[in-house]
C-alpha cells in the first residue's frame, strides 16, 4: 500500500509537467488554474494521485489489471487537464490509451473478445459523429477520445460511460445556473466528463 502511495505522488508530480508541457506546446495563453500553477498544483496532484493509486491496490485485482487502471486514469487525468486549458485533446494520449488497449486484449483478465472491442469502436464513432451532421459543434479529440473508449470498453461499457458523462455535464449546468454564471449555451470542454465516465465504467461496469 505505502508502496502505491509514494507512486502515486510521484506519478502526480510527473503527470502535471507533462499536462504543462502539452499545454504550453497548445497555447500561448498564460495557465491561471490553481490545479495547474504554483506550489498548490504540486500538491493537489501528488495527493489526488497518491490516493487513488492506494485505492486501487484495495481493488481484488491482478497486478496487470491494476497497472492498467492506473495507467487509464493517469493519462484521462492529463487528457482533462489539457482540454480544459486548451480544449485540445492531444493525440499523442489516445495513441498511447489505444496502445494500451491492444495489450490488454492479450494480458488483461476477463478481457474483451476483439470482435466486441472493434463494435464498440464502430459505435461509438457513429454516435459522436452524428452531432456534426446536425451542425451541433463536437471536437475531434472528443470523437477520437471516444472511439478509443468504446474500443476499450465495447458497446455496453461506452453506453455507460456516456450517461455518467451527460450527468457531470447536467449538473455542471445546473451548477452554471445556479451561481448565475452561464447557462446550457455556455461551452464546457467534454474531454473531463468523457473521461470521468471512462474510468468509472472501467472499474465499475454495470451494463
Amino acid at each position: 500500500m505505502m508502496f502505491l502511495l509514494a507512486g502515486g505522488l510521484i506519478t502526480g508530480i510527473v503527470c502535471l509537467e507533462a499536462s504543462k508541457r502539452m499545454i504550453k506546446k497548445r497555447s500561448d495563453e498564460q495557465m491561471k488554474s490553481l490545479f495547474l500553477i504554483g506550489a498548490p498544483s504540486y500538491i493537489i496532484w501528488a495527493l489526488c494521485f497518491g490516493l487513488v493509486f492506494a485505492f486501487v491496490g484495495t481493488l481484488h485485482e491482478s497486478m496487470i489489471n491494476q497497472i492498467y487502471y492506473l495507467l487509464v486514469f493517469s493519462l484521462c487525468a492529463c487528457i482533462s487537464a489539457v482540454d480544459l486549458a486548451t480544449r485540445k485533446i492531444p493525440n499523442i494520449i489516445l495513441l498511447l490509451l489505444m496502445g494500451i488497449g491492444i495489450v490488454m486484449c492479450f494480458l488483461g483478465d476477463g478481457s474483451l473478445p476483439i470482435v466486441k472491442r472493434l463494435v464498440g469502436m464502430f459505435a461509438a464513432s457513429v454516435v459522436f459523429m452524428i452531432p456534426s451532421y446536425m451542425k451541433i459543434n463536437v471536437g475531434n479529440g472528443d470523437i477520437k477520445l471516444a472511439t478509443v473508449i468504446g474500443f476499450m470498453l465495447g458497446v455496453s461499457g461506452f453506453l455507460q460511460a456516456m450517461i455518467i458523462m451527460a450527468l457531470g455535464m447536467l449538473i455542471y449546468t445546473a451548477f452554471l445556473y445556479i451561481s448565475k454564471t452561464g447557462t446550457i449555451r455556455s461551452m464546457a470542454p467534454m474531454g473531463p466528463y468523457i473521461s470521468l465516465g471512462f474510468i468509472i465504467s472501467l472499474l465499475y461496469p454495470m451494463i
